[in-house]
Order: structure tokens, then C-alpha cells, then sequence
């Protein structure tokens, strides 16, 4: 999953109004704090609306690292552009660039919350391998979580039980083998602070 942002800079004002080439995952309207940072609720909302759209397949590993990318490709685009429009700014004393270089900086922070977000929930294991479609039905029915932890599993005596504790072993398997992969994200979000700060640097 890419990481940092292309080494370009946004040099006119035509290119700065250019939309961003793909679906955004933002809405118009996002769910806030009291801080105004946007809701884990609210993420979870903008998950539902891209598996809605079509653009996330649910419980899909791949899927979800393909939207994680494009919200790394997104939330560049904005940061390209809060440089632009604060260096314009700084240059004209132009409140119009002010007041587009304020919104760059809000959606880019909701670009950041939405990556945090994204990254706890592919490591919360909420997506599974690419080559299995569904996690073991009795799983799903009962609407457990990976807190349901082993101890419960070695505690359940009942032979009805027998099934319900084969597919959870099944399923701590299935996290062992994307383990690896997993662990590519811890750094995840400080790669995209380092690049951030390389990016503003080179800018400049």
C-alpha cells in the first residue's frame, strides 16, 4: 500500500481547482466531536456507502488495501493543495486562497482520521483472505468479535459446541496467515507523516 505522495507540486491556480480524479470517500457532511474530528461512527457510515457503491466488497482483503490506497491518493491531493493555497496566501494576502487553503486543511485532517480509522479496521479483522468469500457461518450468527478469545473457546464442554469451536480455530488461522501482511501497516501512518513533512519541505 503506497504510503507517501508523488513528488509534484500544484503550480497554478487552474491546476488547484482540478477535482480529484476519483470517487471521494468524503461526504458533504460529516459527523464530528467536540474537538470537530470526525466520528468513528461516521467512517463506519462512509465504509457502508463505498460497499453500497460497489467500490469496497465486503469482508475482502484486497478490496479493502485498494480503498486504503486510494485514500492515501486523496488525502495527497489535498495536502498538494493546502501548500499551494498557503503559499498563495502568504504571497497575496488573497482571502479566497485563506479561505480554500482552510478547507484543504480540514478535508486532508479528515483524510488523516480516515486513514487511522482504515488501518484499525483492516488489523481489527474485519476483512479475511482474498481467496475466502465468508468467515464460518455459526461466526457470523452469533455476531462474534476477535475478543471472543481463546479462553472461551477452550471452555465451551458442550459437543454442540463442537462445530462453533472448530470454525473460531479456523478463524484465528486465517489471522495467522495475514499476519504478515498486517504487520506492513503498523508503520503505516507514520510513513505518511515522514512524507508529509518531505513533501512540504521540497515544496518549499
Amino acid at each position: 500500500m503506497n504510503t507517501s505522495c508523488p513528488d509534484t507540486t500544484v503550480e497554478n491556480l487552474d491546476t488547484a481547482l482540478q477535482p480529484f480524479q476519483e470517487d471521494s470517500f468524503l461526504t458533504d457532511t460529516l459527523e464530528r466531536d467536540s474537538a470537530g474530528n470526525m466520528t468513528h461512527n461516521q467512517f463506519i457510515k462512509l465504509i457502508w456507502n463505498e460497499i453500497n457503491a460497489g467500490r469496497l466488497i465486503d469482508q475482502n482483503s484486497f478490496s479493502a488495501y485498494q480503498l486504503g490506497s486510494r485514500l492515501n491518493r486523496e488525502y495527497c491531493y489535498y495536502l498538494k493543495r493546502l501548500v499551494f493555497y498557503d503559499k498563495r496566501y502568504a504571497s497575496t494576502g488573497n482571502a479566497t486562497m485563506k479561505a480554500n487553503g482552510a478547507s484543504m486543511r480540514q478535508k486532508m485532517d479528515d483524510m488523516l482520521a480516515s486513514i487511522t480509522f482504515m488501518e484499525a479496521f483492516i488489523q481489527s479483522g474485519n476483512q479475511i483472505t482474498p481467496t475466502e468469500s465468508q468467515r464460518p457461518l455459526s461466526w457470523q450468527k452469533l455476531g462474534l468479535t476477535e475478543n471472543f478469545t481463546s479462553q472461551r473457546i477452550e471452555g465451551m464442554s458442550d459437543p454442540s459446541d463442537l462445530a462453533l469451536r472448530k470454525d473460531m480455530l479456523n478463524y484465528s488461522k486465517d489471522k495467522n496467515r495475514s499476519a504478515t501482511s498486517l504487520l506492513a501497516l503498523y508503520g503505516f501512518l507514520n510513513l505518511t507523516a515522514v512524507g508529509m513533512l518531505i513533501y512540504i519541505y521540497r515544496s518549499r
